[in-house]
């Protein structure tokens, strides 16, 4: 997990911003979090985040993302069925066209 600390404000003409960049007026520290590559945050472990600004770090913890493991696991090869295909199988060849799956409309 990368914590960053920031700095909320209020401008001068109103509005809040939020920087990374300490400002020469009254602020409010906050910390940003952001989780590591497959993981998500979290602090109860329900609710998941990528980032989220917080006023602590403290209590949130990183777990493994369920959406990078359920995308695992479908990428994975699944093991060869035995006998539905075996070594020896003749090829089957033609020096026949293919026909034509092309449909005219006639009028």
């Amino acid at each position: 997990m990368i914590i960053n600390k920031l700095y909320r404000y209020n401008r001068a003409r109103g509005g809040i911003t939020v920087s990374l960049n300490k400002p020469n007026c009254e602020y409010t520290e906050l910390v940003r979090l952001m989780a590591d590559e497959g993981k998500r945050l979290t602090k109860n472990g329900e609710k998941l985040y990528s980032v989220i600004d917080q006023e602590t770090a403290e209590g949130w913890y990183e777990i493994d993302d369920p959406n990078k493991l359920e995308n695992e696991k479908s990428e994975t090869p699944e093991e060869e069925t035995s006998g539905s295909v075996t070594e020896n199988s003749p090829e089957v060849a033609s020096d026949e066209p293919a026909e034509s799956t092309t449909n005219e409309l006639t009028q």
